[in-house]
């Protein structure tokens, strides 16, 4: 009977799910990275993403030996580029912007196949995702404990200009958590190291 009353014990311990908590906060920009800076902008409608903490490594991996790549086509197109510059006018000039402009296409190339190859292996780790309200707020209601990271990419409008997170949080059992995703926590997801 103890046995029974022990191994139910036990099943009941294993089966029963951990308390999930509360992880929210808010995506912004601003001069300083603070909130009470003179110009905010608030992250309206940024998708945020939850995703499996153990991406992190590989990420580090894919996008150190992918930016390796392409810095070094980059090296070929501006060389191409140098020894165009040098040619006096001539025939030989064309080939050399033939040339110029195939490393440019290579280089375009390589960058392309690296960014794909960087958003495909975060996009596979996907738990969760939701939607910033208006004032940049997100909430991802009931999230079992654990590592993970938050993706979110806020574009400012009419500047062609990107901010990208990729920020570590730890969920831990029963405590809700806060994360603000500002200027001071950016990421570059596709190049470094």
């Amino acid at each position: 009977m103890m046995r029974r009353i022990l191994i139910g014990l036990i099943w009941v311990f294993l089966a029963w799910p951990a308390a999930a908590a509360d992880l929210h906060g808010l995506v912004f920009i601003s001069e300083t990275g603070e909130l009470d800076d003179g110009f905010v902008l608030r992250g309206e409608n940024v998708e945020v993403r939850l995703l499996k903490g153990d991406v992190e490594a590989e990420w580090r991996r894919v996008r150190r030996e992918g930016w390796a790549k392409v810095k070094a086509q980059e090296g070929k197109m501006m060389e191409a580029r140098r020894a165009w510059e040098r040619t006096p006018p001539s025939g030989l000039k064309d080939r050399r912007a033939e040339a110029m402009k195939e490393e440019q296409k290579k280089f375009n190339q390589m960058m392309d196949e690296h960014t794909r190859r960087v958003d495909e292996l975060l996009r596979t780790s996907i738990v969760e995702q939701v939607r910033a309200n208006a004032e940049g707020l997100f909430r991802f209601a009931g999230a079992p404990p654990g590592r993970y990271l938050l993706l979110a990419r806020f574009q400012v409008l009419g500047m062609g200009m990107f901010h990208d997170w990729l920020v570590p949080v730890e969920v831990k059992e029963g405590n809700g958590m806060e994360v603000r995703l500002s200027k001071k926590n950016t990421t570059l997801l596709y190049a470094g190291e």
